[in-house]
């Protein structure tokens, strides 16, 4: 694989102020949030490469080990040809697709192919996309997991670049690719500390409010119900 250009977390629907809510405990709630991750590189020095990410990373904390993981929503690429710039006149084939386990068994899903001419010009061109709720809804068939050090990872995706007569791998294009995972990170139930007061001393049914004897601590569960894009 060509070395790593740069990598954007953008947000996307929803911005959750994590400095001030502080989560990072075990237990989840059923809300979701959502992140759109873009990752630029170059097209592979060998013609064929994978995409395997860490799905058990969290985007809500740092350095805590129990927050819930990413879900995988959907996987997109996109190509910007290098001959937009320089002076090649030879077509590339892309071709795209998913590592999955169908019943057991390694297959590739999300497959298509896409043909990008010469006469491109200096725009991203969609290769390849898949959403899992398509992808993955039949139970029998799961994306597969890294390899080795990658055993940890998820694979979202194969690629190829190939001389679209000979079907041959292509080394002497380079090309820049782009990938845009939509995950959900799910949110955390956090165990905190609710500091409030029952005054009693009310000496009659009227809007005065009377003092106490101070705050009470209480042990109390804490739990988003709206987020708001604040931009």
């Amino acid at each position: 694989m060509g070395r790593k250009k740069r990598e954007v977390l953008e947000r996307t629907k929803v911005i959750l102020p994590m400095a001030m809510v502080g989560w990072g405990g075990a237990q989840s709630s059923r809300k979701e949030i959502g992140f759109q991750i873009t990752d630029f590189f170059d097209s592979p020095s060998t013609g064929y490469g994978q995409y395997v990410f860490d799905a058990n990373q969290s985007f809500l904390s740092s350095g805590s080990t129990d927050t819930p993981g990413l879900r995988i929503v959907s996987v997109a690429m996109y190509a910007l040809p290098r001959f937009a710039l320089d002076t090649s006149t030879s077509p590339v084939l892309l071709l795209f697709g998913v590592p999955v386990s169908q019943a057991g068994s390694p297959s590739c899903g999300a497959q298509c192919s896409t043909l990008v001419l010469p006469a491109s010009d200096a725009r991203w061109i969609p290769v390849g996309r898949w959403q899992a709720s398509t992808l993955l809804r039949d139970s029998n068939v799961q994306l597969r997991s890294g390899v080795g050090a990658l055993s940890n990872c998820v694979a979202l995706a194969s690629y190829a670049v190939l001389d679209p007569d000979s079907f041959t791998p292509i080394t002497d294009v380079e090309m820049q690719l782009k990938l845009v995972i939509e995950v959900a990170q799910p949110l955390p139930l956090q165990a905190g500390t609710l500091s409030n007061a029952y005054p009693t001393n009310i000496p009659e049914w009227n809007g005065v409010v009377v003092s106490s004897s101070g705050l009470s601590p209480e042990p109390t569960l804490v739990e988003a119900v709206r987020l708001t894009d604040a931009l």
